[in-house]
């Protein structure tokens, strides 16, 4: 099977919440049998702190990714918080002219209560819990920036 230009891209793997890049491994390797060559994104320990500095984080990121790879876009994978801060960087950094596909995993995009859990053990230290609860003025934001809709 031939691949086109586009589906030749690099990916960017973007972890989540209380992760690190290394857990994306496996799917890195899955992807590497399919011929993409997928990077690790490298963002604050643990992923914790504010999704709109996450987003800037994953900006350079993707720049750097172009720049090593020679690549005009690249296509991003985001996991969890890792799937929110990179629709924030599409939408609100205009990431999307370096971008030609996005896929998020269970991505918080209408806020999630699970978040209360972050919020509980890391509050005081971690913005993203508190951003990612479904009344959050980032949520809010989002979705009035077009965050994608949930099926009922």
């Amino acid at each position: 099977m031939s691949m086109n230009k586009a589906e030749s891209r690099p990916a960017i793997l973007v972890h989540g919440y209380l992760a690190m890049p290394h857990l994306l491994l496996p799917m890195k390797w899955a992807l590497a049998q399919h011929d993409v060559r997928a990077h690790l994104a490298r963002l604050s320990p643990l992923c914790i702190g504010d999704v709109r500095i996450l987003a800037k984080q994953l900006g350079a990121n993707v720049d750097r990714v172009r720049r090593e790879t020679g690549s005009e876009k690249v296509d991003l994978v985001g996991v969890s918080l890792g799937g929110f801060a990179a629709l924030h960087y599409l939408t609100e950094l205009g990431g999307s002219e370096n971008v030609g596909r996005f896929v998020a995993v269970a991505s918080p995009f209408h806020g999630t209560w699970f978040a209360l859990f972050g919020v509980a053990a890391l509050g005081a230290v971690s913005k993203g819990a508190w951003q990612c609860l479904p009344n959050s003025g980032l949520v809010k934001q989002m979705i009035q920036g077009g965050a994608p809709q949930i099926p009922s």
